[in-house]
């Protein structure tokens, strides 16, 4: 035993989880930067947290995309070579099971949001109009489609994926999913309109994708849901995403009353409809395991052994 390797001679998870990040981080810079040279000024100087509504979808969804195929890679290579683990399978990114998965944890996630947002409004806290008429209504929608994939795939991958199996591994279940959570709130610090409740909520929402994906075994049905999540909130009830606001959308918001209500300027992650509506969530994940399509060799769709 030592600082760096435990009794059974594995190199420790911090060790671990520092590698893997600087893999990705070096990776992800090495490609953005060869991108942003490539591109105009003016394009790479719009790719600013408080600027994201007048920036193309399509152009972050193309830059995330970069970012995710690098994050990906450091986690496979991570996995097979520091876990002597097979990657896609145990980090639950079977290929055969990315459409079950990401269908079923998109649906989940645009229902679970649907629901809170019709609390709020049956509160008084939001109204909603159409801001697009029908024939627009389906061009509209497709860019941020795009662009809330990539980012619910780059952020599962970065804070749950290879992070959250190796902290499972070494500290269990609750400090996995608790640290995890903690790190995924704190990340939402710095955005506009961040307080308590919306950091407390943020933490809730990193519980239902840590339990979706430790329950499940498939890393795609977290990335799913949090894709229907993002995409209902910002892309069709037109809410700020965790503060955030984001162009096109389907549905004006018109919020109204206290922001502990309608959310106020951080979007639904800062209504107390949000912390109901997750903690029955999260109850109901504690309570059984998800049921997931298995493939004849016994192995869960998503990947993981049962």
């Amino acid at each position: 035993m030592g600082l760096f390797r435990n009794k059974n001679g594995k190199l420790r998870a911090w060790l671990r989880l520092l590698m893997f990040y600087a893999a990705a981080a070096g990776a992800a810079l090495a490609l953005m930067v060869a991108l942003a040279a490539a591109l105009p000024s003016s394009q790479v100087n719009k790719l600013h947290p408080h600027s994201l509504a007048a920036v193309n979808p399509w152009l972050l969804a193309f830059y995330g995309l970069v970012v995710v195929a690098a994050v990906a890679a450091a986690a496979v290579v991570a996995r097979g070579l520091l876990d002597g683990k097979a990657p896609l399978a145990s980090l639950g990114l079977s290929p055969r099971g990315a459409p079950a998965g990401l269908s079923l944890g998109f649906g989940g996630g645009i229902l679970f949001l649907a629901i809170t947002c019709g609390l709020i409004a049956l509160a008084g806290g939001a109204g909603f109009r159409p801001a697009f008429s029908a024939p627009a209504a389906l061009a509209a929608a497709t860019g941020p489609l795009a662009y809330f994939a990539v980012l619910a795939a780059l952020e599962e991958l970065t804070l749950r994926g290879y992070p959250i199996k190796v902290l499972d591994e070494s500290w269990g279940r609750a400090g996995a999913v608790l640290s995890t959570s903690t790190v995924f709130s704190l990340l939402h610090l710095v955005n506009p309109g961040a307080g308590v409740l919306p950091l407390v909520n943020v933490a809730l929402a990193g519980v239902i994708l840590a339990l979706l994906y430790l329950q499940s075994g498939s890393l795609w049905l977290a990335i799913g849901f949090h894709w229907g999540w993002n995409f209902a909130e910002g892309g069709v009830f037109g809410f700020p995403v965790s503060g955030v606001a984001f162009n096109p959308r389907l549905l004006e918001v018109a919020t109204k009353g206290p922001a502990w209500l309608s959310g106020g300027s951080f979007g639904p992650e800062g209504s107390v409809a949000l912390t109901a509506t997750s903690a029955v969530l999260i109850l109901l994940l504690m309570k059984r395991r998800i049921p997931y399509p298995k493939t004849p060799s016994g192995v869960v769709a998503g990947g993981a052994p049962i």
